[in-house]
């Protein structure tokens, strides 16, 4: 852990600023790797944690940490794959996430119908089976964004499209972001959990055409349940 011990009471920016250096220039925490609580590094600094929670916003929308509510914060920043989005705070919340699903209902229709075409049986059981928990876990009331992400993701290897991956992981890491950022709640509605019956069933079928509609139906719906424009 780093220690921060010597710094006494900073503003916000000098927090700032320590912490990217840490990350960025001085290589003292890595890619994946958690900070020490918003508690601690209020009693490092000698501040209070609306300051040190302020900071660590500013660094999320620099691409350098990830806020995970309930988890704590991790490095995202990694110099040979930077992440692209860069969020506006004077932009609001609402129209970029707005964006960010725009851009997905422009990339995954798509890649979907070439993982109905191109995926390998051992792909498509993957693929069926995260889409089998989580079902179940939507029956039950459990918490399953874990599993939609690893559906649509999934979904984006099988496409055998080497940058189709990576698009949908930063996209997955852009709205992970902004929702841990803003007023913003993820949920997954029963309508959503029919969409992915649908998207599995053509699948199962490699009906290209019928994955892409569904997947562009599945992505309409969720801006439309989150209420943002399509």
């Amino acid at each position: 852990m780093v220690n921060y011990s010597k710094y006494k009471k900073t503003t916000k920016d000098e927090i700032i600023e320590i912490i990217r250096d840490s990350i960025v220039k001085k290589k003292e925490y890595k890619h994946g790797e958690k900070l020490p609580s918003e508690s601690t590094l209020a009693e490092m600094f000698n501040v209070s944690r609306g300051t040190i929670r302020e900071s660590l916003l500013v660094l999320s929308t620099q691409n350098l940490v990830n806020i995970q509510r309930g988890r704590g914060t991790f490095v995202i920043y990694n110099e040979n794959n930077k992440n692209i989005f860069v969020f506006d705070e004077k932009k609001h919340d609402h129209i970029q996430m707005a964006e960010l699903y725009e851009l997905r209902l422009i990339f995954e229709p798509n890649i979907a119908a070439y993982a109905a075409k191109r995926a390998t049986d051992e792909e498509l059981k993957r693929i069926l089976d995260i889409g089998k928990d989580l079902q179940g876990k939507l029956i039950k009331g459990q918490e399953c964004i874990t599993e939609n992400r690893k559906f649509h993701s999934a979904i984006a290897s099988a496409s055998h499209n080497a940058f189709a991956g990576d698009i949908v992981k930063m996209l997955n890491q852009a709205i992970d972001q902004l929702f841990n950022q803003s007023e913003m709640k993820q949920f997954i509605t029963e309508g959503i959990h029919m969409d992915h019956l649908m998207i599995m069933e053509y699948l199962k079928l490699r009906n290209a055409e019928g994955v892409r509609l569904a997947m562009e139906l599945h992505i309409s719906n969720t801006m439309r349940d989150y209420g943002l424009d399509v």
